[in-house]
């Protein structure tokens, strides 16, 4: 089969590293072994977690929505699953505290329950909740609470849009009672940055937390046990953002319901972690072997190696599929393989490098990409790595290229979360450099 212009094009659309999957495009996931969407199911299946709350962390791009997606896909007949994309709901991530994270869960579950399954929590329940965040805000903050209610952002069910408005006209009515006129000065207010600094055992928190779960135990009782969805803490940088929010206060495990929350790498390895387990669980979600670790980590079997490389190239296969085309029709076996390498299996990398190549492909009119078109996106990218190379970060990158493990501190931390740096596990965790970037190079 002759690939065309138009098939590129095709492919280029669908391997867009920007965009999460969406519920009709799972033919696109691939599991892993031993996968955490599959694990964290079992568990609430089978009640050994019926409170539980998880922390799924990795690298940016690793497939944390795509696992939560994923969670919604395997329990959504036996939960009311509620999902919230911070990230979309948000003016910026960096600055969204825990109480508006705990009022975006309560405005998603009112939504939820009314949009997919019709029913409508109780008036008062959601006047109390509007009521209890409003006494959180920040002095002089001043918001309209209707508007927020109605653009928390949606994440994992059928309505992946913010903005409609889910509550009846009864409990708006009796929220513009409990609050009043409140209102923002300019447009639709975003989370981050609205509410004022709150310690746990602040009786305003406490009486947040209690709103929210007011909220799901009346969609419990009149629907079914709801489990809760949380995306978007992962892209957070700041790590005083992330002890704040995961370490210094435990807000975001008080809901009475299991709770499962994307998020950032440095809980994988940073000292903050030993604050936040006591309240969470952690999954580790690494990026899959595609090379073997320096020697000093240990051997990994050949069998990992090639299972990591065939989940990625059933990736590719499945991207072509979802349009039309056939694998072997589209790459050469050095090109595929070269993509591969490059990715570090991190599969957004690999996606944008699948992006890029079919985009290059269409450009030259190629039948099909061959192991030098792969060679030159890969060198296109590794630019964007390079160009911001310092000498420190070198420096950091070649001792995690040789022992396979961080020096830790700000630096580490730093590479890790613009993925200059892999996390990997096989019974142990290492990492290593991004592969796009070449340590031998030097400037004079």
């Amino acid at each position: 089969m002759t690939v065309t212009l138009d098939d590129w094009r095709r492919l280029y659309e669908i391997c867009d590293h920007r965009d999460r999957l969406h519920n009709d495009e799972l033919d696109l996931f691939v599991e892993r072994p031993d996968a955490v969407s599959r694990r964290i199911a079992e568990d609430l299946r089978d009640r050994f977690e019926t409170r539980g709350k998880w922390l799924i962390c990795g690298s940016v791009g690793a497939g944390k929505s795509s696992e939560l997606i994923r969670i919604y896909q395997l329990l959504r007949d036996e939960f009311v699953v509620v999902g919230v994309d911070l990230e979309r709901s948000t003016g910026k991530i960096e600055h969204v505290t825990p109480p508006e994270i705990l009022f975006c869960i309560g405005a998603a579950a009112v939504r939820t329950a009314k949009e997919r399954l019709g029913h409508d929590v109780d008036p008062t329940l959601v006047a109390e909740l509007c009521r209890a965040f409003e006494g959180l805000l920040d002095e002089g903050r001043t918001i309209d609470l209707l508007e927020f209610v109605g653009g928390v952002a949606l994440f994992g069910v059928e309505l992946l849009a913010p903005g409609t408005r889910a509550i009846t006209n009864a409990a708006l009515g009796a929220v513009k009672t409990a609050t009043g006129p409140v209102r923002a000065s300019v447009g639709r207010t975003k989370v981050g940055g609205l509410t004022r600094p709150v310690k746990d055992g602040d009786p305003s928190l406490d009486r947040l937390v209690a709103a929210v779960d007011a909220v799901l135990a009346d969609i419990r009782a009149g629907v079914r046990k709801p489990l809760v969805l949380v995306d978007g803490l992962d892209k957070i940088t700041e790590v005083t953002a992330i002890r704040e929010i995961f370490a210094t206060s435990r807000a975001l495990s008080g809901p009475q319901v299991p709770l499962i929350y994307s998020g950032p790498i440095t809980l994988m390895i940073h000292t903050e972690w030993n604050a936040a387990e006591n309240h969470f669980s952690r999954e580790r979600l690494a990026n899959l072997v595609v090379a073997p670790p320096p020697a000093v980590v240990g051997k990994v079997s050949p069998a990992t190696v090639d299972a990591g490389r065939a989940g990625m190239r059933d990736v590719a296969h499945r991207r072509c599929a979802h349009v039309g085309l056939e694998l072997d029709d589209v790459f050469s076996r050095d090109g595929l393989e070269m993509l591969i390498s490059k990715s570090g299996g991190l599969l957004r990398q690999f996606i944008m490098l699948l992006r890029n190549a079919a985009r290059e492909a269409g450009r030259q009119r190629q039948p099909r990409i061959e192991l030098d078109t792969a060679t030159l996106v890969c060198d296109e990218l590794r630019k964007n790595f390079e160009i911001t190379l310092t000498k420190e970060r070198r420096e950091e990158l070649e001792y995690i290229a040789e022992y396979g493990e961080a020096t830790g501190g700000s630096l580490s931390n730093e590479l890790l979360l613009w993925n200059y740096a892999f996390p990997y596990s096989n019974g142990q965790a290492w990492f290593a450099p991004n592969p796009l970037i070449n340590l031998s190079r030097r400037k004079p």
